[in-house]
């Protein structure tokens, strides 16, 4: 018993601890000290062995210690859920455009993530043919806080048979915004490319190097890649692209100048080259971006949000790693985190080139998800939101099954293992740029951990039946107090009786007038000013009255 209490004190100790460490900190750091270090995981491990040592030293499962039996059980029931889902559970978010589906998710842990591309080289060393998959893809999840620079520290090796690549840990910083400064001739050239109406959502892309954006590289001034979008400059300092895909784009100039859509709309042929312009949006399947900026000598540098800056939450956060390898070692600068879509930027080694990033992985659902419709209820007279809600449709040819459910505010989807939750909601580009900035993404929470959560709620079931049972018990401990409270009434009984009696005949003693408390009262209102005598019709007039608080609600 008393290591039980020891355990306990410990662990509420470090639930605590968490808590200040999140306060001061983030949640990263509350995960990297407490939630995900290995002495947690003993100390729940421990528990769970002492709960076991307890049902046998008490030997719990004689009829009279059944209660106590079930409590316990219950508690080993809730630590093994825990363990489940620590192994095999996992969730991520999903964002589906109305009349749109997916199956793909980013996951809520962050990860390294490492793509290997095979590279062919002439005889004078130049990159004359990259292969377009991967030979070789790594994902190691790691939770990196900034507050936790000395657990940070890590170093990975990857074996590659004809050579290897080590990474080692350098710095990691959070909330500061990406910007260049003038180069005095020791900079480099860069573009700088918008992906959306979020000041964040931006890449600056090196002259001859790859990135890759939501799947689809981008390449200035680089053609290793036939399937990627390539960008280039001319001496005069002009910016072109060459696609090998057909795209669309929009001219935000025409809309601004009250043109129609279908005047701002034009068509981009594949393999042609043509002059970027600012303002024209271009548009790849889910892809949508604009050429903003050209510099042809800068120093990128990392600063902290202003604070109009930081109100839009802007900031970003930057790992930076040094990569050894055959050919040499150079530092390498990404920016990626949990709550992020992973941004990858490359470097060339002798035979590969590797893309890197950090930030949540893709996960590919065994089914399509669809959004039928979205829906955006607010207060009346104000824009703040009250509810919002979806129609989604399951779609899973393997198990030939297609239904549709509604998933709002406490009302999720199950199927499959995965459970879905209306989590938020966000406005695309076309939206925004069509003047409607209506909400039409669902942003929902996927959680996949049924055997888990299933073994976690028969633990609180059998928690539930087990403070039952000792409750209605006899030989409990409430039972044997219910019985002692039983007998003191009945011998307090007679004593009560007789004091009301006694109240009653001294009531009789002094006996009032039957008008006398409505006297009372009477004077009590002519007296009083608080009573004041109003208008029917102005009563009337102030039940219709509306109310707007700060906060735009109507009441």
């Amino acid at each position: 018993m008393k290591m039980m209490f020891i355990l306990m004190a410990i662990f509420a100790f470090a639930i605590g601890y968490a808590t200040i460490i999140e306060d001061k900190y983030d949640t990263p750091a509350a995960k990297i000290l407490v939630f995900n270090a290995a002495w947690f995981e003993l100390l729940l491990i421990v528990l769970g062995v002492n709960l076991i040592g307890g049902i046998i030293n008490h030997k719990m499962w004689k009829k009279e210690k059944w209660a106590q039996l079930t409590f316990h059980v219950a508690f080993i029931f809730i630590l093994l859920g825990a363990g489940i889902t620590r192994v095999s559970g996992y969730e991520g978010i999903m964002q589906i455009k109305e009349g749109e589906a997916s199956r793909l998710m980013y996951s809520a842990e962050p990860y390294l993530q490492l793509n290997f591309f095979k590279v062919t080289r002439s005889e004078t060393g130049d990159v004359i043919g990259i292969g377009q998959e991967p030979v070789r893809a790594d994902r190691i999840a790691m939770w990196l806080s900034e507050g936790t620079p000395r657990q940070n520290n890590f170093s990975k090796e990857f074996d590659l048979g004809s050579e290897t690549l080590t990474l080692d840990y350098n710095w990691y910083v959070t909330n500061k915004v990406l910007d260049v400064v003038e180069g005095n001739g020791k900079g480099h050239e860069y573009i700088l490319i918008k992906f959306s109406m979020d000041p964040r959502d931006t890449m600056y892309i090196k002259s001859g190097t790859t990135r890759i954006k939501g799947g689809i590289k981008l390449s200035f001034n680089d053609d290793s890649f036939t399937d990627a979008l390539q960008f280039s400059n001319s001496d005069g300092g002009e910016v072109y692209l060459e696609t090998p895909y057909d795209m669309t784009t929009l001219d935000q100039t025409v809309l601004r100048k009250g043109g129609s859509p279908e005047d701002a709309m034009d068509t981009l042929i594949r393999d042609t080259r043509h002059r970027l312009r600012p303002r024209i949006v271009h548009t790849l399947d889910r892809l949508q971006f604009w050429y903003a900026s050209h510099f042809n000598d800068v120093v990128m540098t990392y600063r902290t949000p202003s604070q109009m800056e930081d109100d839009q939450k802007m900031g970003s956060a930057f790992l930076s790693l040094n990569a050894k390898f055959s050919g040499g070692e150079q530092d390498i600068v990404i920016e990626g985190q949990a709550d992020r879509e992973t941004m990858m930027r490359g470097f060339y080694m002798k035979d590969y080139l590797v893309n890197i990033g950090y930030g949540p992985k893709l996960i590919e659902l065994p089914f399509y998800v669809r959004c039928d419709d979205f829906r955006l209820e607010k207060y009346d007279g104000s824009q703040q939101p009250s509810s919002y809600e979806c129609d989604l449709a399951i779609l899973d040819s393997s198990e030939g099954e297609f239904f549709g459910a509604t998933v709002f505010m406490n009302h999720v989807l199950d199927y499959s293992g995965y459970r879905f939750f209306q989590s938020s909601y966000s406005t695309s580009d076309e939206a925004m740029q069509s003047g409607s900035r209506e909400p039409d993404i669902t942003v929902l929470s996927v959680n996949h951990d049924f055997w888990g959560t299933a073994v976690t709620y028969l633990g609180y079931i059998l928690m539930a039946i087990g403070f039952i049972w000792a409750i209605i018990k006899r030989t409990s401990r409430f039972g044997v107090v219910r019985k002692s409270l039983i007998e003191l009434n009945s011998k307090r009984a007679g004593l009560i009786i007789f004091g009301l009696l006694s109240m009653n005949s001294l009531a009789q003693n002094t006996p009032k007038d039957e008008n006398y408390y409505a006297e009372k009262l009477r004077d009590l209102y002519e007296t009083d000013k608080v009573f004041t005598d109003f208008d029917e019709a102005y009563i009337k007039s102030s039940e219709r009255l509306l109310v707007q608080t700060h906060g735009g609600r109507i009441c």
